[in-house]
């Protein structure tokens, strides 16, 4: 890989991706992962909302390659504290992203599809209007807008519905409530493709591999998986796998709903299908698919 040797300093590593790219690369000397209150070996403590410390902890490393994953993902929780996910998601990137400008750093942050409005049936493209419907989708864009307009090596990865083996997610809550119900209800028409953390991290190492050669300008990018599903239907599958892998779940029925039916402080977008063909044309390569992914995941010890 391009990046042996290089310098690589990772914000977040207690959550989904960060915990990904812990699995990855905690074993290489080079690079350096932070959190603020670290749970794993040899992780750096750093207040990612302390923007002096921030900085400076830019400037010192001098890294090469930056990579933040922290981000503020209470979507229903933003609609009353905006100001600190707006601190979190919109602030401290713009911090980042002007520190590793000046220091010639790649700078690798990750948004969503929720700085779309969800209307429509097609994909999204990197280059379609942005209208979010949720404060949420509002402070990332505005991380996206900071790393864009840094006017050095910035690249937003959107990505989508993301899980793990572990984290607090879609695919840990239903596994929960389908053993201790036997009905339950899931909205129906929300579309879009759940992608694993580890999905993620591996295919930023590989666009990272572009970058560093030269063959991947910096700008907007869709990273997720394949596919289409909606929220039920996802449901569905991971009961599916779970069983096959001999699990035992009380559920034994789940009832379509639809959005309307199970209202939140938040909207969400319905439409949150995204092109990938800029990001699998740059590397060259194709993602995989959702339920691919999916089944890896479960798999995992």
């Amino acid at each position: 890989m391009v990046i042996a040797g290089k310098k690589i300093l990772i914000f977040g590593t207690n959550g989904q991706l960060g915990g990904s790219y812990y699995k990855l690369l905690h074993q290489k000397n080079s690079v350096i992962f932070t959190d603020l209150e670290p749970k794993l070996p040899n992780v750096r403590p750093l207040d990612f909302t302390n923007f002096s410390a921030l900085d400076a902890a830019i400037r010192e490393i001098y890294p090469d390659i930056i990579i933040n994953c922290v981000a503020y993902t209470a979507v229903d929780q933003a609609e009353k504290d905006t100001d600190i996910a707006m601190k979190i998601n919109g602030d401290a990137v713009t911090v980042i992203a002007k520190a590793a400008a000046d220091v010639g750093a790649v700078f690798i942050h990750y948004s969503t599809d929720y700085v779309f409005d969800g209307s429509g049936l097609k994909p999204w493209l990197e280059s379609d209007k942005t209208s979010p419907v949720n404060a949420y989708g509002r402070t990332k864009l505005a991380g996206e807008t900071a790393t864009v307009e840094a006017a050095g090596k910035g690249y937003v990865f959107r990505t989508q519905w993301v899980y793990d083996k572990t984290g607090k997610n879609f695919v840990n809550t239903m596994l929960r409530v389908a053993s201790e119900r036997e009905e339950l209800s899931v909205v129906g028409d929300q579309i879009g493709a759940p992608t694993s953390s580890d999905v993620i991290a591996e295919f930023t190492l590989k666009a990272i591999d572009k970058i560093l050669a030269g063959k991947m300008a910096p700008g907007i990018y869709h990273l997720c998986c394949h596919g289409e599903v909606s929220w039920h239907d996802f449901a569905e599958e991971i009961f599916t796998q779970a069983r096959a892998l001999g699990r035992n779940l009380k559920v034994q029925r789940v009832k379509k709903i639809e959005t309307k039916d199970f209202p939140t402080p938040a909207a969400r977008p319905k439409n949150s299908r995204l092109s990938l063909t800029k990001f699998e044309a740059a590397i060259g390569e194709s993602l995989p698919d959702w339920k691919t992914a999916l089944i890896a995941v479960m798999r995992q010890s």
